[in-house]
């Protein structure tokens, strides 16, 4: 993925703001100047003029400020959600309800990309082998940084200290014993089906109208299965739980939004946005918090803009 951004400009009542032009492919990390207005614009979402260039495999991301019409503008956001834009702002409880449940307001912004994500973990861990701790340990010897990647994948990042330490000790039982206890014990098949609904047209394009059959088939799985949905609560709590650690912050999930600090919040953001895997996050200045989620995303080939 190569991203390239030129001569954008955003009116803000008369105000002409700027920033400078950039270039960067996957993996990269960027500083650039602005504030919060231009972090907005970039990431699509500012409520105004924005003129200019943003490039993303030759699409330009801005023409949606050109878009009137309320259905083409909301083809034109699901199109951009395909590429997995994220923003976290300099302080998150301006984008929240600060009087819900942190937990609630994550469950808003969950998105499709992460839900499918998740049921991918799921099935992942439910079909296992020890094949797949012996190409862990095979490529953790040869990268060390691929045990985060892994761990990602297979949803258990809260246990990643403990499995480098087996590795390391060759105690492969022990890795096994922490995927074992990690298993739900669905239905991998109405896993994968309901995966493929979250992934199918009907979801990624809204302008398309459900089918009666594909209205059944989702409507079955909600109403006689609704475990896989309470097991998808339970992974992205349990994953967000994981990441948020790593900042050495301790958050409660269930806690107000009003009651937490813009340093927790932020922790947050940056949680999430592991769980939604996104090509590119726009970050609203440079923090301590960002410091110490820099190496995950270096690992897993995200784009990092910095806007400061």
């Amino acid at each position: 993925m190569i991203l390239e951004a030129s001569n954008i400009k955003i009116n803000n009542n008369g105000m002409i703001k700027s920033c400078d032009d950039f270039r960067l492919s996957s993996g990269d990390i960027i500083k650039i100047n602005g504030d919060d207005d231009i972090a907005k614009a970039l990431a699509c979402i500012y409520d105004g003029e924005v003129s200019g260039s943003f490039l993303i495999d030759g699409k330009n991301l801005l023409d949606i400020y050109k878009i009137r019409n309320l259905r083409r503008r909301q083809e034109f956001l699901n199109s951009i959600v395909n590429y997995g834009l994220f923003f976290v702002p300099a302080n998150p409880a301006k984008v929240m309800n600060r009087n819900s449940r942190l937990i609630d307001e994550i469950y808003l912004m969950i998105g499709r990309r992460a839900i499918v994500n998740i049921l991918n973990t799921i099935i992942r861990r439910e079909m296992f082998t020890y094949n797949d701790i012996e190409n862990l340990i095979k490529y953790y010897k040869e990268n060390k940084s691929f045990l985060d990647y892994w761990c990602i994948l297979y949803g258990v990042y809260d246990y990643i200290r403990d499995i480098e330490s087996y590795i390391n000790s060759g105690d492969t039982e022990s890795i096994f014993k922490i995927l074992i206890m990690k298993k739900r014990g669905i239905d991998v098949g109405e896993a994968v089906i309901l995966r493929n609904i979250y992934k199918s047209d009907l979801v990624k394009n809204n302008s398309r109208r459900i089918t009666g059959i594909e209205r059944l088939r989702y409507s079955f799985l909600f109403y006689f299965n609704r475990r896989i949905f309470y097991y998808i609560r339970d992974e992205i709590s349990n994953e967000l739980k994981g990441y948020i650690r790593r900042s050495g912050l301790n958050v409660d999930l269930n806690s107000m939004v009003y009651e937490n600090s813009i340093e927790n919040l932020r922790s947050l953001m940056f949680s999430l946005s592991i769980i939604k895997s996104p090509s590119i996050i726009i970050v609203k200045d440079h923090d301590e918090i960002l410091e110490k989620y820099l190496d995950i995303y270096k690992n897993i080939g995200v784009s990092i803009i910095i806007v400061s």
